[in-house]
């Protein structure tokens, strides 16, 4: 019954977060009354000029992670992207679930954001090799609040990759808390 009603919530909660007005995203955090307290003073919003992937092999491997975190992922609608470059000096990407309109997400470091299929990807931290192309608009995230009697927690999703002999490697790829990545480093795309 437990696992039944968890489910149920979590359906409710990214119907609601997609029921937003268009260009919007609705990042909803659960309460309890003992909570109530942590309601800050105004409604938290952040707006964001809009991206599109590139062209480049990068950004095909880059879409297709997207993907795979936003399929795989029932929890959260709205996810922070961080690109950068590795000890070696190749691209890597971070991707985190956004619980909460909080942190760098509401700082300077974050310049835009990437909307695909419903979910929102935050981006933080402009690598100068961007696979990111300026697209038309902007998109407006908003922090909503939910009253529960218990808090379900989703687990966290952390997905790290890094991009090396036109390959985009998992090096980390966990899913609702659920560690998913294969014992082999499992190969996200081969650039044919």
């Amino acid at each position: 019954m437990r696992t039944l009603t968890a489910l149920l919530l979590m359906i409710f909660v990214n119907v609601a977060a997609l029921c937003g007005e268009a260009g919007t995203t609705i990042v909803v955090k659960q309460l309890t009354e003992a909570q109530r307290d942590q309601l800050p003073e105004k409604t938290l919003q952040l707006k964001l000029q809009c991206y599109t992937l590139g062209s480049s092999p990068l950004a095909a491997a880059l879409g297709k992670l997207i993907d795979e975190v936003r399929y795989e992922d029932l929890g959260h609608v709205a996810f922070v992207l961080k690109t950068a470059a590795d000890s070696a000096g190749h691209p890597a990407i971070d991707i985190t679930a956004l619980q909460e309109l909080s942190g760098d997400v509401m700082t300077k470091r974050a310049w835009g954001v990437v909307v695909r299929g419903g979910h929102c990807f935050v981006l933080l931290d402009k690598a100068p090799d961007s696979p990111f192309v300026k697209a038309k608009g902007k998109h407006t995230l908003v922090q909503e609040y939910e009253f529960v009697d218990e808090v379900i927690d989703y687990g966290p999703t952390r997905v790290s990759a890094t991009w090396c002999d036109g390959e985009l490697r998992k090096l980390l790829y966990v899913i609702n808390g659920e560690d998913q990545i294969m014992d082999d480093g499992q190969l996200i795309m081969d650039n044919q």
